[in-house]
């Protein structure tokens, strides 16, 4: 059965409170971000927002989950192309290069929650609370990469002693980390590195290319 419409309501009303707070959060940091902030903005007073999040997490949680779900998005859609060998994997490296540079915000916010609050010992989880819908989330964009990584090692164009899901999280570790290097020097980059981001990116995908395919 469908949701009654009082329960679609209360999903559109969270969405929109999600919307302001999402405004909030990338423009003065979510660490910044308060209720009080939050209530002034929707015209709700804070103890009306508790009953659609019942704390400063669970809007936190909201947010990762859109970012999560806008990069598997951009992930499904390399997948479904069926890329192979090194242009797969510049595929995926582009993909999560544009999803960084386009959505640098969100970027932050998937950095604050893989490295403090994934809970990588659980695995996958059937909790229906906010933090297990990141949880799964993560595992999900993982999944796709590490699908595609046994792809290659099976067809045997990829030669590694890595197993597929080891490789996975060697490609995240890096990509994460250039990534995060890019956007904090971002401003001014070409002037002081003599190349843009871009380029530099596709270098240092150049390599990983090299190392596993070549």
């Amino acid at each position: 059965m469908g949701k009654s419409r009082v329960a679609r309501g209360r999903d559109q009303r969270r969405e929109m409170i999600l919307d302001r707070a999402q405004d909030l959060a990338f423009q003065k940091g979510f660490d910044s971000l308060t209720i009080g902030d939050l209530a002034s903005a929707t015209d709700y007073t804070k103890r009306a927002l508790y009953f659609y999040f019942k704390d400063k997490d669970e809007i936190f949680f909201g947010l990762v989950a859109r970012g999560q779900e806008l990069l598997k998005s951009s992930l499904e859609d390399v997948q479904q192309s069926e890329p192979e060998g090194p242009e797969g994997a510049h595929a995926f490296g582009d993909c999560f290069f544009q999803f960084s540079i386009s959505h640098p915000e969100f970027f932050s916010l998937l950095m604050e929650y893989e490295s403090k609050r994934h809970r990588y010992e659980m695995g996958r989880t059937e909790e229906s609370m906010a933090w297990a819908q990141c949880q799964n989330l993560s595992l999900d964009c993982g999944d796709i990469l590490e699908r595609w990584m046994e792809f290659e090692i099976s067809s045997g164009r990829l030669t590694t002693s890595l197993s597929a899901r080891q490789l996975m999280l060697s490609f995240w570790a890096q990509t994460y980390g250039i990534m995060q290097i890019i956007l904090m020097r971002q401003a001014g980059f070409e002037d002081v590195y003599g190349i843009s981001v871009r380029e530099f990116f596709r270098a240092f995908m150049n390599g990983v290319v090299k190392a596993y395919w070549e």
